[in-house]
């Protein structure tokens, strides 16, 4: 990810991260899973490094909470996808790329 920036997005797994970056204008990285934390050291790394940093996660009920908890604890946000398509944005894509297009569009996150 570059040096600095105005916003991270944190993704919770991998395959998310890598539909995300081919279409989102901000550096986007993964963790293991949505229940995992950060290390305080990493964390205070890239709050020093980025303006702003967004928890991504499912749309789920696990998800929803995670990105909750992490947010408080962090002090950043998080964005909700609309859910109506998909639970993740691999799948989102799989199913109608346009249509996150769209929403990733409303949610001021698209190249």
């Amino acid at each position: 990810i570059p040096q600095e920036g105005e916003l991270l997005i944190i993704q919770g797994s991998g395959k998310d991260k890598m539909c995300l970056e081919n279409l989102v204008d901000h550096p986007v990285i993964a963790q293991n899973s949505e229940s995992y934390y950060l290390p305080d050291d990493i964390l205070e790394d890239l709050k020093s490094r980025y303006n702003e940093i967004v928890l991504f996660y499912d749309n789920d009920e696990p998800g929803i909470k995670a990105m909750e908890k992490q947010a408080e604890l962090y002090k950043c946000n998080f964005v909700i996808m609309n859910g109506k398509i998909a639970k993740d944005v691999s799948d989102f894509y799989e199913i109608d790329k346009d249509s996150l297009i769209e929403e990733l569009e409303e949610m001021n996150l698209l190249k």
